[in-house]
């Protein structure tokens, strides 16, 4: 399973073009506009966002072996 978060929903565009590349994968999408935009963020606030959405996506309790290959960031910054 691949996770994906943004700010927004720009990062759809994003997972578009990754499940043409993966496509046989499962993905999890976390839009979250409640802390957007992230260009105005830390790394450290940014790298914290991502702890807790992954926290969110996988809880251990309801986990039932759902495991991340690996988590992108979607967002595009300068």
């Amino acid at each position: 399973m691949i996770g994906m978060f943004d700010s927004g929903s720009g990062g759809l565009s994003v997972l578009r073009e990754v499940v043409k590349l993966l496509p046989g994968e499962r993905y999890v999408y976390y839009s979250d506009n409640a802390h957007c935009p992230y260009g105005e963020k830390t790394a450290a606030y940014i790298q914290d966002r991502a702890r807790e959405i992954t926290r969110l996506s996988a809880p251990p309790s309801i986990n039932c072996g759902r495991n991340f290959r690996f988590l992108l960031s979607a967002w595009n910054l300068p």
